[in-house]
């Protein structure tokens, strides 16, 4: 299944690059994945009172990959994992970051993702009713913490810490 957001955002490439640079560096996307994670559970926990067992899940792992530059964009890989008794019940995520030059001074923010329902056909039956529109909203809710962080970096938390959450994903083959 494919996810995606996108939002424009009303400064220079160049300067959202370099401020989305130092975020992810103090820990961001770790941020951003934590509390869209927390409002994805809370969207199911309105569905039905079986939703209540993910709070036995939790999103433990977000590994990053470094950024990726060409001549007109500016990418970060990430992968998401629920971990915890139920965590094989719900899929990883693959996502990329990628800021994009939108005008003289405008940046395109995208975070486009993709994930494969666990649990075979049943998953897939529960994807459609339930848990796509979930995930679409918690790719929304990402990308927007993003956005908050790139337009008010001193005001956002990640501003005072500087050490980097990034964990290379191992090579195929080597885990």
């Amino acid at each position: 299944m494919f996810i995606g957001a996108e939002i424009r955002l009303d400064l220079d490439f160049d300067a959202v690059q370099a401020t989305l640079v130092n975020l992810v560096r103090g820990g961001l996307l770790r941020r951003a994945s934590d509390s869209a994670y927390d409002e994805w559970q809370a969207c199911l926990a309105q569905i039905g009172p079986w939703v209540t067992a993910l709070d036995v899940c939790r999103l433990v792992q977000v590994l990053v990959r470094d950024m990726v530059t060409h001549a007109d964009c500016a990418t970060w890989t990430m992968r998401w994992e629920v971990t915890g008794p139920g965590g094989p019940l719900f899929p990883a995520l693959d996502a990329d970051i990628k800021l994009t030059p939108a005008g003289a001074d405008a940046t395109k923010l995208a975070v486009r993702a993709a994930y494969r329902p666990p649990l075979g056909s049943l998953g897939v039956g529960l994807d459609r009713a339930i848990m796509h529109q979930a995930a679409e909203l918690m790719i929304q809710s990402f990308t927007i913490h993003i956005q908050m962080a790139i337009m008010h970096p001193a005001a956002s938390p990640e501003a005072g810490h500087s050490g980097p959450l990034r964990q290379p994903w191992p090579e195929p083959g080597t885990s």
